[in-house]
């Protein structure tokens, strides 16, 4: 189970919040025990003007331990950013379950006319109700 969060930064806290995403946000998801991974990445050809984009991926290992985190840490923990942002970063989450690991598939054509080396990173998700 993969629970991202997209997450638009004002500009003027960007810096600032960057460093507290990775000091104190993200550690406080992991310390709770329930998940197994993190990532975060920059959104790439979105506007800008307003602020930049972000994805928080947490992999949690099944759905009775992400039913686990929205009970006891869910709210708690979206509580913190908002009461210390506000307005300047805004957010919302969704659940993925992966159905297509890339890491046991073997890519042996291009995609769309494209070689294999030209092909971008492609990942199969299904959302999770």
């Amino acid at each position: 189970i993969v629970y991202n969060t997209t997450i638009k930064v004002e500009h003027q806290v960007h810096d600032e919040w960057l460093r507290w995403m990775k000091q104190v946000y993200i550690p406080a998801f992991m310390q709770t025990g329930k998940f197994i991974d993190q990532r975060m990445c920059r959104l790439l050809g979105v506007d800008e003007t307003d602020g930049m984009t972000y994805s928080l991926q947490l992999t949690i290992p099944d759905k009775t331990s992400f039913n686990k985190f929205q009970e006891e840490d869910a709210y708690r923990l979206q509580k913190i950013q908002i009461e210390k942002y506000q307005t300047q970063v805004l957010s919302f989450s969704t659940v993925m379950e992966k159905v297509w690991p890339l890491s046991n598939l073997a890519i042996t054509s291009g995609y769309k006319g494209l070689p294999v080396s030209k092909v971008p990173f492609l990942a199969y998700f299904r959302f999770v109700k």
